[in-house]
């Protein structure tokens, strides 16, 4: 995506964007995936600043490689461009950051007003006494607090008072314009003809009075050439203020403020051309005098410093452009405080810099900051609004969020085509930019032709040669490469590179963008030689550039190791692939701490395609043991991050105990659930578009809310529990006798299923492939589709047969090519991936008309390998709270006073997936309250050895089953029972709108039925997995779930399944155990009271428990000679920790 340069913004550098396509078959099994280029991002203006800002960068290819190489998130799209000069001449209207900037400055030359009217009519002075002119005194405190439109507005009466006191062609006038002129550079107003043409007039009217060489002049062609660049004119902003330099320079020292000026108008001009060094060169002067005029604690240093830094940054000097960003920024603070314009100015700049150094959490902070200065500032209506806008849509757009991305971009070009009209450059960059979020969304048609349109603009303002056209050629080669018109995309993507060459130098990180691209579109065309070479040589420039472990490498290291594949050469293949796989997942962790947990999940399901290599080679009939043990170590190394740091926020945020954090804490609930609350509630009369908008600002509000809260409780972030456990810790933690089983998914394109099987002792993993994804989702829908149907009445023989069938399919496909490496283990743990999360696999047929359950080992689901590992600073609970039997309409009796009569053979969930929830009523489940019963009967008896229990347990029923009580009086207990009704929302229904698929699934509790009934802020009966996500559980060693489908969600790749069993284990919990589909009142309750008998009579650990329940009612069934489908006793599954 473009960034783009908003009211004196210039673009920033590094920012790249162009989007790569999926990168061509490097050889069987490996595929790459697209990647995206960004531009420059664009830094909003500073008041002053003749210098355009730096632009963010979005945009992915279709395989997007975006986490790692560019920090991008999945499925961004379209090169991002950043706002690029324009090519020689004058480009109309285009805006850029004013060159000089200055309450000192505006000070002086509003001083040198006064002297001039004085000067110039001598007889109208003698006329009427002389007044002190306070108007420039005012203008000067405006700009210094902060109040551009008061200072505008005071600049624009003050010229007009001149020209009619004195004449407009009287010196007193061209002073007054000179002020004006300044002013509305300051405020980010420079961009149309009106302010080029009132700065033409000043210098006009100084090069008759007082003459061509006077100091004055010198002053009018600064201000000239900070417009001249605010237009893009680039080349005359040169000229205008190395003239204006030379004049001033005659005046010495106490000319120092003005020629700094000068070389600030020069500096950012140069940049804008790609002139760097010449850039860098008169920047720096410009910092030593303006700090030897002003001092070290003027806002003008700060202005000076903030340029220089844009320019470091191009150069991709970023600890140097760091330094001169953090004394702006202090600067700043110091001297004009921590709610002023141009600090906003500041902190976008700074912000684009950390995109370019992928310090995702601090970009953001910074943005936020900066908008909410602007807007409290200046309004939301404002032009130097656009370019913090335009950056906020690049992050959004570059963790997946594109509906966030297109509503920042589509206020931002509102308001630049609002300010500079239709044919601005900058306009081009945010179409360009809308262009990347609809590539990214599959919109290939709409995005080309945004793109072409921002291409023309830039073609028109900048010429053919220039730095925004080879962005728009590389925009436009992403999209065609994506709708298979790679030759076309080719020839498009050369030229941009011979271009980029040409204008920014062969070593530029915009040029190994470009390079990338270039080798993408030979992969395509299946030239795998010339892609090799291509990618060689961007791989060098990145790691001169950024060093060996830049997250930028991840992707090109990934194209690498795919092609070395191809050609044999495994082992650089495995070490190109390793190396890959280590940089994303280093970076992921890390990247991750400061994200929602939507925006993590983005991010980090952008591949590299180094996976794809490491697992394609471990499970190769050539494989060696070496090479099982690094893919096996990879993947247990990448799996569930976003979990693991999900689940140690919410421990921090249940452990806040400092008094200012608690009220933070308390928001960050509230947030939750009022969110929670609306979804449930549906769109009502609000219609789908709006209620989307309307549960995005509440989710966005949550989001803050968790922010806010985990910056108060001020605590350190420990070492992660077992997160950086990798093969020889899950090893030693491996039991005797067991055996593990690790599902992989690798993304592709094509995704592929792998299998590894570790053994205590063993030298090394046996590695399996088990072909492509997409069959295994095939074969898992069609066992799952036989085993949630209830087969009892007519031709229950006929539907266990159709579930048998289906389910030996799977188990062959699945399960069977384990067959020898599992014989002998008592106990087999499982990591599911993919949708094999939704399979018990323990329902599978074995030989002789048995169940895996019955024949084969023990089988325990882990959420991630490291599960095994004894997890440190564990406390567990005390009691059990059983939940059951609520009463649905506690909130008032039926209209008949009656309750609502249960149904025979009543189920705990939604009888149809697509019921709007906020018309749902949910009828009595009887059976539960004998369930809580006995469960806590079972948790109350003596122990095996005969001992007494001395365990204390509660039961909420009917009323008392409320959310408000769940969640006074779940912290702190060691097991937690639901037995009710759960719900899981499917794609087509109203609530799916949500995007979040945490508030897709939840439990309903006492009151649901009444939810309407109560007020807003009251807590409506309907428990979400978001609420749940947020409660304080960590005493819980279960959560048990005897409710309908409430292990169903969204299957996501290493991450598991989004819904109720993820949202406990972040709350805390231990142990899910769950149920894969709608079950059974009777049959659940008998379930759950084998289970407890089981763990709490006889003292089992969880999986044999599991284990036993599900034998024992299989045993029942065939006692009955009833039907053994798995639907009567296979539905409920435990995850977690198996002791």
């Amino acid at each position: 995506m473009n960034s783009l340069r908003a009211a004196a913004e210039l673009p920033a550098p590094g920012a790249r964007t162009s989007r790569r396509p999926p990168v061509g078959r490097a050889g069987a099994g490996f595929r790459g995936r697209a990647r995206v280029a960004r531009g420059r991002l664009a830094a909003p203006p500073d008041e002053d600043r003749a210098m355009p800002h730096v632009p963010l960068p979005i945009g992915a290819c279709p395989p997007p490689r975006a986490t790692l190489r560019r920090g991008r998130p999945p499925r961004a799209g379209g090169r991002i461009l950043r706002a690029r000069p324009p090519a020689p001449g004058r480009a109309p209207g285009f805006t850029a950051p004013r060159a000089v900037r200055a309450p000192a400055r505006a000070r002086a030359l509003l001083l040198a007003c006064v002297s001039l009217l004085a000067l110039s009519s001598p007889a109208r002075a003698a006329l009427r006494p002389a007044a002190p002119d306070t108007s420039e005194s005012r203008v000067r405190a405006a700009l210094a607090a902060g109040r551009f439109a008061a200072a505008e507005s005071l600049a624009r009466a003050r010229s007009a008072a001149a020209a009619r006191r004195d004449g407009p062609r009287s010196p007193a006038a061209a002073e007054a314009l000179d002020a004006l002129v300044k002013t509305l550079v300051r405020v980010g107003r420079a961009t149309s003809p009106a302010a080029a043409a009132l700065a033409d007039s000043a210098v006009g009217l100084r090069e008759r009075v007082p003459g061509r060489d006077s100091l004055d002049l010198g002053r009018s062609l600064a201000n000239l050439a900070a417009v001249s660049f605010s237009t893009g004119a680039y080349r005359e902003a040169i000229a205008q203020a190395e003239r204006a330099r030379r004049l001033l320079e005659r005046g010495g020292e106490a000319q120092g403020r003005r020629v700094a000026a000068a070389l600030n108008a020069e500096g950012s001009a140069r940049w804008a051309l790609s002139d760097y060094d010449a850039a860098r060169r008169a920047l720096e002067r410009a910092v030593a005098i303006q700090e030897r005029a002003g001092g070290p604690d003027d806002p003008d240093l700060a202005g000076c410093l903030q340029r220089l830094g844009l320019v470091l940054h191009s150069t991709s000097d970023y600890e140097g452009s760091r330094a001169a960003y953090l004394r702006a920024l202090a600067i700043r603070e110091r001297a004009q405080g921590a709610a002023h314009p141009d600090l906003a100015g500041t902190l976008t700049m700074y912000a684009a810099l950390l995109y370019a150094t992928r310090e995702h959490v601090e970009r953001f902070a910074a943005l936020q900051r900066a908008l909410t200065i602007l807007e409290s500032a200046l309004g939301p209506e404002h032009p130097r609004l656009i370019g913090v806008l335009n950056n906020l849509g690049a992050y959004h757009a570059d963790f997946g969020d594109h509906e966030d991305a297109r509503r920042f971009l589509e206020r931002a070009l509102r308001l630049r085509i609002a300010a500079s009209g239709p044919s601005h450059p900058l306009v081009g960059m945010l179409v360009n930019n809308l262009a990347s979020v609809a590539e990214a969304e599959g919109q290939f048609a709409r995005a080309e032709s945004l793109y072409r349109r921002a291409y023309e603009i830039h073609l028109e303002a900048r010429g053919p040669e220039s730095w925004d056209v080879a962005q728009g050629l590389l925009s436009l080669g992403s999209v065609r490469r994506a709708t298979g018109r790679a030759a076309e995309a080719k020839a498009d993507v050369e030229r941009a590179v011979r271009i980029l060459e040409a204008v920014i130098g062969p070593e530029q990180h915009d040029t190994a963008d470009a390079l990338e691209s270039l080798g993408s579109c030979h992969l395509a065309l299946g030239e795998t030689r010339a892609a090799q070479e291509v990618f060689e040589r961007a791989r060098g420039i990145r790691e001169r550039r950024l060093g060996p472990r830049h997250p930028d490498l991840a992707w090109l290291l990934g194209q690498l190791a795919g092609l070395a594949a191809a050609q044999g050469r495994r082992e650089d293949a495995l070490a190109l692939a390793l190396r890959s796989e280590s940089i994303r997942t280093e970076h992921l962790r890390r990247t991750c701490r400061g994200l929602s947990e939507r925006e993590a999940l983005s991010y980090a399901s952008a591949p590299t395609g180094a996976l794809d290599v490491a697992l394609a080679l471990a499970a190769g009939p050539a494989a060696d043991d070496g090479t099982r043990r690094a893919a096996l170590d990879a993947v247990i190394r990448a799996r569930a991050l976003v979990l693991d740091e999900m689940a140690w926020r919410s421990r921090i945020l249940a452990m806040g105990r400092a008094e200012e954090a608690r009220p933070l804490i308390e928001a960050w609930r509230r947030a939750q659930q009022a969110l929670a609350a609306e979804a449930v509630r549906g769109a009502e009369d609000e219609g789908p578009e709006a209620f989307a908008t309307h549960l995005d600002s509440l989710r966005r509000a949550a989001d803050e809310a968790e922010a806010r809260a985990l910056s108060a409780t001020g605590a350190a972030r420990p070492g992660a529990v077992r997160g950086d456990a990798g093969l020889e810790e899950v090893l030693a933690s491996l039991p005797a006798g067991s055996a593990l089983v690790s599902y992989a998914r690798s993304p592709g394109p094509p995704a592929m299923d792998y299998a590894f099987v570790l053994r205590p002792g063993a030298r090394a993993p046996f590695a399996v492939a088990l072909g492509r994804a997409s069959r295994t989702d095939s074969l898992v829908a069609a066992w799952r589709e036989q085993a949630g149907r209830d087969p009892r009445g007519i031709g229950a023989a006929l539907r266990e047969s159709a579930c048998r069938q289906a389910g030996e399919a799977l188990a062959a496909a699945v399960w069977r090519p384990l067959g020898q490496a599992v014989r002998g283990a008592r106990r087999v743990f499982v990591v599911p991936d993919g949708s094999l999360s939704l399979v018990p696999l323990a329902a599978l047929p074995a030989e002789g008309g048995r169940y895996v359950v019955e024949l084969g080992p023990v089988l325990h689901v882990l959420g991630a390998e490291r599960d095994l590992v004894p997890a440190r600073e564990v406390t567990a609970g005390e009691r059990l709270l059983a939940l059951g039997d609520p009463d649905f309409d506690a909130r008032g009796a039926l209209e008949d006073g009656a309750p609502p009569a249960a149904a025979a053979g009543a189920r705990r969930g939604s009888q149809a997936a697509c019921d709007a929830l906020s018309e749902r009523r949910w009828s009595r489940l009887p059976a539960t309250a004998g369930e809580v019963e006995a469960v806590l009967r079972a948790w109350t008896a003596p122990h095996p050895s005969g001992a007494p229990a001395e365990r204390l347990g509660r039961s909420l029923t009917g009323a008392a089953a409320s959310e408000a009580a769940l969640k006074r009086e779940a912290p702190g207990a060691r097991v937690l029972h639901f037995a009710t009704h759960g719900f899981v929302t499917g794609g087509d229904c109203p609530t799916a709108l949500v995007r979040n698929p945490l508030l897709r699934a939840g439990l309903v509790l006492a009151g649901a039925n009444r939810r309407d009934a109560g007020p807003a802020a009251a807590e409506d009966g309907v428990l979400t997995a978001e609420e749940v996500a947020g409660m304080e559980l960590h005493g819980a060693e279960w959560a048990v779930l005897s409710a309908c489908e409430t292990g169903v969600g969204d299957p996501r790749a290493g991450e598991g399944v989004l819904g109720l069993q993820r949202a406990f284990r972040i709350a805390g919990a231990r142990t899910v155990v769950m149920s894969l589909w709608a079950v059974d009142d009777e049959a659940a309750s008998a379930w759950m009271t084998a289970l407890y008998r089981a763990r709490w009579e006889r003292g089992l650990d969880t999986a044999a428990s599991v284990a036993e329940a599900s034998r024992g009612a299989l045993r029942g069934l065939r006692a009955r000679g009833a039907t053994t489908h798995p639907f009567l006793w296979a539905a409920f599954v435990a995850a977690g920790e198996w002791r």
